[in-house]
Formats: structure tokens, sequence, C-alpha cells
């Protein structure tokens, strides 16, 4: 085994750093199962963020006999609309601040404050 397979599995199933090694721990874990394996999967199968990870825990959850729901690929739209969404908020709360600010100058002028 190597060096990042030897750690316990879920050190690795929570490192987000490089995808590749949560797909080579699902490997490792297809082949050799251990002691908190099938939790591993599952939290890897339901949570990563990856879909080939999720996909790859997912079939070698089932390999192993853990009862669980395919994961759904994302659509390629979703990303574009959560950047333009976020996009919009900015741009609205800019508006509002330029709008609260035009209205407190005018009042101070107003009121001679």
């Amino acid at each position: 085994m190597t060096q990042a397979t030897d750690r316990e599995p879920m050190a690795l199933v929570k490192d987000k750093t490089d995808f590749r090694k949560r797909l080579a721990l699902i490997e490792s874990l297809r082949v050799t199962p251990r002691p908190g394996s099938a939790e591993a999967l599952r939290y890897l199968a339901c949570h990563d963020f990856v879909y080939e990870v999720r996909l790859a825990a997912w079939s070698a959850a089932v390999q192993q006999g853990i009862a669980l729901k395919k994961p759904l690929a994302r659509p390629r739209y979703a990303l574009f609309t959560e950047r333009l969404i976020a996009r919009i908020k900015k741009i609205c709360a800019y508006l509002g601040e330029c709008y609260y600010s035009c209205w407190a100058t005018l009042l101070a002028i107003l009121t001679g404050g």
C-alpha cells in the first residue's frame, strides 16, 4: 500500500486537496475492505463535491453490498446559474448602498446637519 492509503480512511476522506487521493483510497477500499471503510464510502458517495469520486464510491459501496442511491451529475447550466445569481446579488447590494448613501446625504442637506 502507498503512504497515502496507510492512514485512517476517514482522515483521507476529509482531505479535499486532491480528488485523485480520494479515488486511490476508494480503489484500495474496494480491493481490501478495512474497518470504517463502509462509513468512508457512504460519506464520499453522499458528500464529495467531485462527481467522479461520488460515482466511484457508490460503485465500490454497491460492490460491498451497501445500499446507496446512485449520485446524480449536476447539469452544466447549474454552475453558470450560480455564478450569475452571485453577481446579481453583488450588484443589488452595491446599488442598495448607493441608494442609501444618496438619501442620507440629501436628508443631511435638507435638515441642515
